[in-house]
């Protein structure tokens, strides 16, 4: 959106007042810094909101470390398997007696308004060769 107005800017620059079709150029510079202060409105009304709250069974809990852990021993694609668990871990904390993992529990469990994961299952996630590919380019 900078750009487009800066280009407009740069033909204001260039030619003044003489600029070619003036009107609709001021116009549309109206129209982009009324656009950005909309998105900047709705950025820091999102901000403002409290995240929702997550409520999370044992049985899920249980689920979803089964799933990671097969998916784990599993997979042939390391890459993919990388991939995957950095949509929801934030760090892997290492000492010498264990590993401890924080992570994002609202990337995890399922969308309470569509109710699906928002992480796949390993139902969903196949971890064989060739089988997570998409569309040939």
């Amino acid at each position: 959106m900078n750009k487009r107005r800066n280009n407009l800017y740069g033909i204001l620059e260039l030619h003044g007042k003489d600029a070619p079709n003036l009107g609709d150029l001021t116009v549309r510079i109206r129209e982009l810094n009324a656009q950005q202060k909309k998105l900047e409105d709705d950025l820091a009304r999102v901000d403002d909101e409290t995240a929702p709250a997550i409520k999370v069974t044992d049985e899920e809990v249980n689920v979803a470390t089964a799933t990671m852990a097969r998916i784990v021993r599993n997979t042939s694609q390391p890459a993919k398997l990388r991939a995957l668990m950095g949509t929801f871990i934030e760090r892997i904390m290492l000492n010498s007696e264990d590993v401890a993992m924080g992570y994002r529990p609202e990337r995890i469990v399922r969308n309470e308004k569509r109710r699906e994961p928002v992480v796949r299952s390993a139902d969903s996630w196949l971890p064989d060769l060739d089988s997570n590919q998409g569309p040939a380019d």
